[in-house]
């Protein structure tokens, strides 16, 4: 929604949601407060007063490498001992590929919140773009539809390389971090592809319409994480 927002007003629109029901209104407006990301001058970030939210985020150029560390030292807080460094490798990838792949114009946003009941980290990252199989399909000649392209995303070495340091590692790295309970999603251009669990359950959709960018879902189970490896005693001395 906040990718549809901003890019109707990128055309000069006045936006307006009416909001029937009372609790999404109060969520949207004075949880995340939504309107002040649209306001005199943009906004990239709001605090939520709700502590489990990380609330909405503009993914910026300059902001995409600190706002992946700010995300693991804020969960660090809650969940001491335990290793959560793949989600700070998973957000870092995440963010690096709008700005590497998508052609977004500053059209991306992030959300990220504490699902206490599943005790599960949510992620969402939006950008209107061009897509990840579009983008794909331009290097890949032989990737003959959307779903073929997303379905090779997540594969090590699979790549549009558009900038010199790209590996192609990213989307495989964050899908490779799945386990039991986990799930992802993506949705890009005329095709959806969902994981299950890991890498091993896999399935592909065609869309009937085209999603012209790219939204990346997933939920990762706190105990899935590893404990943090303790050393009591460390020494340099060869004794």
């Amino acid at each position: 929604m906040s990718c549809f927002i901003d890019e109707i007003k990128l055309k000069g629109y006045l936006v307006q949601l009416n909001i029937k029901n009372p609790e999404l209104s109060n969520y949207l407006f004075n949880e995340l407060n939504l309107t002040t990301y649209w306001g005199k001058e943009k906004t990239d970030h709001v605090e939520s007063p709700t502590i489990t939210d990380l609330n909405i985020w503009r993914i910026t150029e300059n902001g995409k490498e600190f706002y992946s560390i700010s995300v693991h030292d804020y969960f660090k807080k809650f969940f001491s001992g335990i290793d959560l460094s793949a989600i700070k490798v998973a957000l870092n990838e995440l963010y690096f590929n709008v700005f590497d792949h998508a052609n977004a114009n500053g059209n991306a946003f992030s959300f990220i919140r504490y699902d206490k009941d599943d005790e599960k980290i949510l992620v969402a990252i939006c950008d209107f773009g061009e897509g990840i199989a579009r983008t794909l399909r331009k290097k890949y000649t032989s990737f003959k539809n959307d779903s073929i392209a997303l379905e090779n995303c997540i594969k090590v070495g699979i790549s549009a390389q558009t900038q010199e340091y790209n590996r192609g590692f990213g989307l495989d790295n964050v899908a490779s971090t799945l386990k039991k309970g986990d799930m992802m999603r993506i949705v890009s251009n005329q095709a959806l592809l969902r994981i299950f669990d890991d890498k091993s359950n896999i399935k592909i959709f065609n869309l009937d319409f085209d999603f012209n960018g790219t939204l990346i879902y997933f939920e990762v189970l706190i105990e899935n994480f590893e404990e943090e490896e303790m050393f009591d005693d460390f020494s340099f001395n060869d004794e």
